[in-house]
């Protein structure tokens, strides 16, 4: 399946509906069942959980890149345990002018890397522990959040209107599929 979005891709790409200008990245958890009423008594071992705010969540992470209109242009399926910015690298296409994307994606070396060669950090920047944001930071975040917002768009496809809120297999490769198809 990830050989076929790929192709597809790459046929979008040729007849110019994906816009290599810029790239959005932005990742959502996709939940699976934490329940241990199987045969083994276990739960989905390829699996982990992870904390976003207050809340636990057992489950998968989809991971994808857009570009700058909301058109998506790569996809990476991990466990929920991976952190957003280790997969920075594989939702660019190296191509972008600019990289857009939340608080999860602030990284120091990536920034000074993407900068150097050219690329516009548009990241959200994140206040330190104990602080706030100044004026000069939210006013940053607020500019680049209107077109951060469209790859939300993606995501509500796949969640509300196909309804893949919960993982519907076991393992993380048939989830996969699922995702990319």
């Amino acid at each position: 399946m990830a050989k076929l979005f790929q192709r597809v891709e790459g046929y979008l790409s040729e007849q110019n509906l994906i816009v290599n200008e810029g790239t959005i990245v932005d990742a959502t958890i996709i939940g699976t069942a934490s329940s241990t009423k199987n045969e083994e008594k276990k739960r989905d071992p390829e699996m982990k959980q992870t904390k976003k705010g207050y809340q636990w969540y057992f489950g998968m992470k989809a991971h994808v890149g857009t570009d700058t209109n909301g058109r998506v242009h790569s996809v990476v399926v991990t466990e929920a345990s991976v952190y957003n910015s280790q997969i920075m690298d594989d939702l660019a296409h190296g191509e972008e002018l600019a990289l857009y994307g939340d608080k999860p994606y602030v990284n120091a070396e990536k920034k000074a890397e993407m900068e150097a060669s050219g690329v516009e950090w548009l990241i959200n920047r994140k206040a330190r522990r104990g602080k706030k944001l100044n004026i000069a930071d939210r006013s940053f975040n607020r500019k680049s959040n209107g077109t951060r917002a469209k790859d939300e768009h993606a995501f509500r496809i796949v969640k509300d209107l196909w309804g893949y809120n919960k993982t519907r297999y076991r393992g993380l490769d048939k989830n996969a599929s699922q995702v990319f198809t």
